[in-house]
């Protein structure tokens, strides 16, 4: 028991030291492998805050191998020897802790690629779905927005003749129609919009919309060519919701 009490290790609290207070040992940090100190209390890089910081804790010697990533100080591995023991560090154990330091690099810079990797991954994914949107703008002009528009040079082209003498008592209905088929412009507008301006839908964007609705909206938009072609339009739905995203 008196051993393990003896060889227990000492809990030493958390401290920040800053580059002011201890300028002198960051600065040899750049410059050195380790940095070994027998007496901290007899040391001029580190004296001003012996009593404030290692004194307390009984730490008198200690061995710091810096961390540098990319010529940048990042932090450092340290040694110390607590109850106010003090230690000659050899040239052996500096280089122990320098090797430890330069497993730390190694294991960082890993770690580092493995999230330029990942983020990578994802600038992919994001291209992915831009792509994917692009193709949904050209899918929605080619047939969303040019049907109605057609309507609308159509329907401007009777109302024209009407006024030209060609009258035949259907102003009112054309000009409902071509506000109609300007408010169908209006939305899929809207909707490209939407799909061009946001990269990725959220979960919380998809919403359960009514698929008799849908088929409604579709048959509307081809209502010159149903009534030209005679076309009927038989519908057996089995499900009358359907979770998706609006503007696709």
């Amino acid at each position: 028991a008196d051993k393990a009490e003896k060889n227990s290790p000492v809990s030493i609290p958390e401290a920040t030291f800053s580059k002011k207070e201890i300028g002198g040992i960051f600065k040899d940090f750049m410059s050195e492998l380790t940095v070994a100190i027998t007496r901290i209390s007899k040391d001029e890089r580190i004296k001003e805050v012996y009593e404030k910081y290692f004194k307390p804790v009984g730490i008198e010697s200690i061995l710091n191998a810096p961390i540098i990533m990319n010529d940048r100080f990042a932090g450092f591995i340290s040694f110390t020897m607590t109850k106010s023991k003090v230690r000659d560090w050899t040239l052996q154990e500096q280089r122990y802790a320098a090797s430890l330091a330069d497993l730390m690099v190694s294991a960082l810079s890993k770690h580092r690629g493995n999230l330029l990797e990942a983020e990578k991954g994802e600038l992919i994914e994001k291209l992915k779905s831009r792509n994917k949107n692009l193709q949904e703008f050209n899918s929605v002009v080619s047939h969303n927005l040019r049907e109605p528009l057609t309507q609308i040079i159509g329907l401007s082209d009777m109302l024209q003749n009407e006024k030209n003498g060609s009258k035949n008592g259907h102003s009112n209905e054309i000009i409902s129609r071509i506000a109609d088929s300007s408010n169908k412009v209006d939305k899929v507008i809207q909707e490209l919009s939407i799909i061009l301006s946001e990269s990725d839908p959220k979960p919380s964007d998809f919403k359960f919309l009514s698929i008799e609705k849908l088929i409604k909206d579709v048959i509307d938009l081809l209502r010159n060519d149903i009534k030209t072609h005679n076309v009927t339009i038989e519908q057996n739905l089995e499900f009358q919701e359907i979770k998706s995203y609006r503007p696709y």
